[in-house]
């Protein structure tokens, strides 16, 4: 992916593009843009998909809008999961594995390298971190079996105490940490072989009064970036579709943050962490941020949502849709687990309503990625 080197190069690149003057930086971020629809947008489905490969988890998280899936043992088989790879051939360049949490699959390697197989270069794995020997494991795998760029995302939502009681789950801290530090060596060990590894915060009620302690316990790795992003509800953080429309992935309305609390939160951020370290990634995290609540206060954004373009999501069961904030669109049963049939046969549905704004991380940042106006906005705060 373009982002990575750029973001490996950027304490280089950044004093140089500080230089450039407005028009010539606008330019450059719409030629930027066009990069990205090339990486991103293919002839046959988006180049990349969010594949949900289990509801199994061994937590039971506070904010997880998922957590009343999780009892369902409906699943995809890996036999299903390869025919996706073996129809999805050379047409995806990233896919992001998530859940549930994905090394509760005995088959999770399997199930990742269906995909590496059929032409996918970069993996995206996001994980609660509870299972450090079986992250070693798969890296091991990996590094050893194939030749794919990793990224990885772990959660950490406060000190140990706070984490524990978000995750419901004592001692999940204490492995959650051990994960990143196994991370943080490999990296070092095999920084070729990584785009990035992230710690990502989950900003609520539960955990806001805590963020200095967290910003400090992952500092304290190398190599290690901080994500961060606002606990969210489909009813609560979708405008502009009707509800009979939205998927029902929601959490307990009292630990969602209201917008002045944001406000706070996105204060204290910008001046304890993002001016403090100043990555490409930052600030597209702090933009992402931004637009979260411009959306939840203004109920509009100045770009156009291209959920269903730029990827699509894959649940468990077979399920399909544009984001994780609306009803799925069918299921792949009926291709028989084909997805670029499914794609062609639904391209008209997968294109996400001009009205619709939401609160949906990945549906926002890669609009952002393709808005050149937003890409001008995170340049002008770099300088």
């Amino acid at each position: 992916m373009i982002l990575y080197p750029i973001q490996k190069n950027w304490k280089y690149l950044a004093p140089i593009i500080a230089k450039v003057p407005g028009r010539l930086l606008k330019l450059g971020a719409g030629v930027f843009v066009q990069f990205q629809k090339k990486e991103m947008m293919g002839d046959k489905l988006p180049k990349r998909i969010v594949l949900f490969v289990t509801k199994k988890c061994n937590l039971k998280c506070r904010h997880c809008f998922y957590i009343p899936n999780v009892s369902s043992e409906r699943e995809m088989s890996l036999n299903q999961i390869q025919k996706i790879a073996d129809s999805a051939k050379n047409s995806l360049s990233q896919i992001i594995f998530t859940g549930g949490e994905p090394f509760a699959r005995k088959d999770f390697f399997e199930i990742v390298l269906s995909f590496v197989k059929k032409g996918c270069k970069t993996v995206n794995v996001i994980t609660n971190g509870t299972m450090p020997e079986k992250v070693r494991l798969f890296l091991d795998k990996m590094l050893k079996e194939t030749r794919v760029q990793l990224i990885f995302m772990v959660s950490v939502d406060g000190p140990q105490e706070i984490h524990d009681k978000i995750r419901a789950v004592p001692g999940s801290f204490r492995k959650t940490i051990e994960t990143l530090a196994l991370l943080s060596d490999y990296y070092q060990k095999y920084p070729k072989r990584f785009g990035n590894v992230f710690a990502s915060t989950t900003v609520s009620k539960l955990n806001l009064a805590y963020l200095p302690q967290t910003i400090a316990q992952i500092k304290t790795f190398k190599n290690i970036h901080h994500s961060f992003s606002f606990a969210r509800s489909a009813d609560l953080h979708t405008i502009g579709v009707k509800k009979e429309y939205l998927s029902g992935f929601d959490v307990d309305n009292g630990i969602i943050l209201d917008i002045n609390k944001m406000k706070e939160a996105l204060e204290y951020l910008d001046k304890e962490f993002w001016n403090k370290n100043p990555s490409l990634f930052s600030l597209i995290n702090r933009q992402v941020m931004i637009e979260t609540v411009k959306i939840l206060e203004k109920k509009a954004t100045n770009f156009t949502c291209i959920a269903g373009k730029s990827e699509i999501i894959i649940y468990p069961e077979g399920d399909v849709g544009i984001c994780e904030m609306l009803k799925p669109v069918g299921n792949l049963d009926e291709t028989d687990y084909d997805l670029v049939k499914f794609y062609q046969n639904h391209r008209n549905r997968f294109q996400a309503k001009k009205s619709c704004r939401c609160t949906h991380d990945c549906a926002l940042l890669s609009s952002i990625r393709f808005s050149p106006e937003s890409l001008v906005e995170i340049i002008k705060h770099a300088q």
